[in-house]
């Protein structure tokens, strides 16, 4: 019996970007942003780590003002910084998941491997967040 093995390369990644276009309707709100940063522990700690409200515990207000701390520096949350935070949930949502899926693959697998973190041109980037601010309608994103 004749047995024939191919190495198939598996190819995954993600968006650099995606985090920015998850906040598009958030940013509009700017009262919601302001809550945020006022109250940051324990909000911030339900945007960046899924934790419920009355759940929040102070190793998470320790973790989400480690990642502010590192994103934003001594700046606040708030509309002058949607890039940074943009970065910051992407970086948490969407790439640290992404390695962890290739680190995955890559150790338990005998075929390589490639991993790519993608992105979006800036003027394409800017297009999608102007259509999902002023023309989507409004309580339709993620239905």
């Amino acid at each position: 019996m004749l047995v024939i093995s191919f190495k198939v390369p598996t190819i995954t990644g993600a968006m650099q970007d995606d985090g920015r276009i998850v906040l598009a309707q958030f940013f509009e709100n700017k009262d919601l942003v302001d809550e945020v940063e006022a109250n940051f522990d324990i909000d911030g700690s339900m945007l960046l780590l899924g934790v419920d409200e009355d759940s929040v515990t102070p190793e998470d207000k320790f973790v989400t003002n480690l990642f502010k701390k590192h994103f934003l520096g001594s700046t606040k949350f708030s509309n002058d910084n949607m890039e940074r935070i943009g970065k910051m949930f992407s970086m948490i949502h969407f790439l640290i998941h992404a390695d962890i899926e290739a680190s995955m693959l890559a150790h338990n697998n005998e075929q390589p491997v490639y991993y790519y973190q993608y992105k979006y041109v800036t003027l394409l980037l800017y297009f999608f967040c102007v259509y999902f601010l002023f023309f989507l309608p409004k309580g339709t994103m993620g239905k």
